[in-house]
């Protein structure tokens, strides 16, 4: 079951910038995550954040279809913002990192991502 998971379904960096909606905003705040089942908390570092998707820096690929539980640090040390969201693409990048993309499933109000930048 684990490997259903991370299996590496691979596309190009052009594939996903051209399915890009709105605005993305350069971040980089440390982040973990988590799938609904089985439970397996990764930790990795958000690369973009925008009101409808986020991009992770993760040390492993996680299949598209995936939907995640991601915990952000914020600014302020004492909170965190939990969203979820499901995966769209992994793309592999230098040195064993996967850029994973993911489309919100609870939409972060402007406030929330000015709280991560």
């Amino acid at each position: 079951m684990l490997q259903q998971l991370f299996d590496p379904p691979v596309q190009s960096l052009h594939q996903v910038a051209e399915r890009r909606a709105s605005v993305r905003f350069q971040c980089s705040t440390r982040a973990s995550c988590s799938s609904l089942a089985p439970f397996e908390r990764l930790n990795g570092m958000t690369r973009d954040i925008s009101q409808t998707g986020i991009a992770l820096a993760l040390g492993t690929c996680i299949r598209k279809g995936v939907e995640l539980v991601i915990d952000l640090k914020t600014k302020n040390p004492g909170i965190c913002l939990t969203l979820l969201a499901r995966v769209v693409h992994s793309t592999p990048e230098d040195e064993g990192t996967w850029i994973v993309g993911c489309e919100f499933i609870t939409t972060p109000t402007e406030e929330q991502i000015e709280a991560l930048l």
